[in-house]
């Protein structure tokens, strides 16, 4: 993966809340620093916050449904930036009316595949996709760089 062009010496150190004003762009949810180092992406706020109570390994959180919030033109580029300060991405995500493409190209394509836990409907091409709730939180738990309840960044 190459260096996104904000990276030379700060995107390593900063939070992706840091991130995200950085870039302009929605600003993700911060869970506190008791928690670990991944970030969820949800389709939707409910299944946002019913997610974020079961992954423990995760600290923020961004809804990334609704018809505008990919439209802005640096989403790409801080989610390729966010590969370098997050230990894996959650998606979770049930696309029943959208077509799921155009998130898997703007929010997915840019992040590293093999730190990308994916519990969706449909599947998506991207990542690791599980069945189940619960095999989230357990591949979440593989790939976090921290335990919930370490002192971390931010």
């Amino acid at each position: 993966m190459k260096a996104p062009p904000f990276y030379y010496g700060a995107t390593a150190d900063m939070t992706p809340t840091q991130l995200a004003y950085a870039y302009g762009v929605p600003t993700p949810i911060d869970y506190g620093p008791q928690r670990g180092d991944g970030i969820l992406f949800a389709v939707g706020s409910g299944l946002m916050m019913a997610a974020m109570d079961q992954l423990p390994y995760v600290r923020w959180a961004l809804d990334v449904g609704g018809p505008k919030q990919g439209a802005h033109r640096l989403v790409s580029s801080w989610c390729e930036a966010l590969g370098w300060v997050v230990s894996h991405v959650c998606v979770v995500a049930w696309f029943t009316i959208t077509d799921p493409s155009g998130f898997e190209a703007v929010y997915l394509a840019p992040l590293p595949a093999e730190r990308l836990a994916v519990y969706s409907r449909p599947r998506l091409s991207l990542g690791t996709n599980v069945e189940t709730l619960d095999e989230l939180v357990a591949l979440s738990a593989t790939l976090s760089r921290s335990l919930p309840g370490q002192a971390s960044r931010g």
